[in-house]
């Protein structure tokens, strides 16, 4: 481009030399005016004026460059900061997940193909050396696996922030203090969640309809369970505690005052939900090749020791608690039926049309 620009002011120069030679001779050879009388003034002016074209052309080139140059980095930087924005939001998304290899290909493809070209050096070492620790971790969900990732999230999307001047950094004291806010809710979701998912509540050969959270005020105690209701019996739930006043997570299929059962294991105190049938199931003691070999302690959504414990060392613990679930239902018997064999049975086929 500079060679071309060049080229340019070489021509213009001739052209105005050779203008200036043929502008006298013109004069001359045609008698216009004899060249002892050609006006100096009248060659200075005819000069200054050349002059001046040529000074303007070089003028009006040289802005002309510069606004072209000028368009061309404020396409570039608008291209930019949508790529970082872009990046930040696929980033930021490993947040509240542990990290997969899907989520990893995604980013570290992105980071070829669309983020190192706006990055020098050392950004580009800097973030690549963080999606690699990122890598380290997939599928990984410890407390201080996630912490690790977090901190390399933080790093990526901070340097993102400087290159692009916003001023602005994440800081990581303060969104600790949120994360200790919002993890109780998220945690409880997320274990609603993975139970709906291990249950597959929403598949049609499943004998569970979709799990909520319900209170219940049992023996004077208010506590909090997630009920799963029979598709062919209602007002018969799987119940499992997970909140309140409890000393361990447990499960039990339980029934609704609605129900006029003359059977039951056990009748609770009068309430939501009055009647128990078989033993209640500890959930918090590991089951054979559980990848948690260890007892969950107390749960409870409203105590913040209970919480810390979870968010720290047990974070995957809904995942854990649904397997348990699902290998006690095909362990759970009652007068050595099953399920769904025990209730038929007790309640007869009219209750399970």
């Amino acid at each position: 481009m500079k060679k071309k620009q060049e080229l340019n002011y070489k021509r213009a120069i001739i052209a105005t030399i050779f203008a200036i030679i043929i502008f006298g001779a013109i004069s001359v050879i045609f008698g216009i005016m004899p060249w002892n009388v050609l006006p100096a003034n009248y060659m200075g002016a005819a000069l200054g004026a050349l002059i001046g074209a040529l000074i303007t052309l070089v003028l009006l080139k040289g802005q002309t460059a510069v606004e072209e140059q000028k368009g061309k980095d404020i396409r570039i930087l608008e291209r930019k900061i949508d790529v970082f924005q872009n990046y930040i939001k696929d980033v930021w998304k490993v947040w509240e997940a542990s990290i997969t290899i899907e989520i990893f290909r995604e980013l570290t493809l992105k980071y070829y193909q669309d983020l190192m070209m706006y990055l020098d050096n050392d950004q580009a070492r800097t973030i690549g050396d963080a999606l690699t620790d990122m890598g380290k971790r997939i599928q990984k969900s410890t407390f201080d696996d996630t912490e690790k990732v977090h901190k390399e999230i933080v790093l990526i999307i901070n340097t993102l922030i400087k290159e692009i001047d916003l001023g602005g950094e994440i800081i990581e004291d303060i969104m600790e203090e949120h994360d200790i806010i919002v993890f109780p809710h998220l945690f409880r979701n997320s274990i609603l969640d993975k139970l709906n998912e291990a249950l597959k509540v929403n598949d049609e050969t499943s004998i569970f309809n979709e799990g909520k959270y319900e209170p219940i005020r049992e023996n004077d105690q208010d506590r909090e369970f997630i009920a799963f209701e029979m598709k062919k019996f209602s007002d018969v739930f799987l119940s499992i505690w997970v909140g309140g006043d409890v000393k361990k997570t447990e499960m039990a299929f339980m029934a609704s005052d609605k129900l006029d059962a003359e059977f039951y294991r056990r009748r609770e105190h009068p309430g939501k939900m009055r009647y128990r049938f078989g033993n209640r199931v500890d959930l918090s003691v590991p089951i054979p090749n559980d990848e948690d070999n260890t007892a969950a302690p107390l749960l409870d959504f409203n105590n913040v020791e209970s919480i810390k414990v979870f968010r720290k060392k047990k974070r995957d613990f809904p995942s854990t608690l649904a397997k348990r679930v699902l290998y006690r239902l095909v362990e759970w018997k009652e007068e050595n039926l099953g399920i769904v064999e025990f209730f038929e049975k007790k309640l007869g086929q009219e209750e399970a049309k």
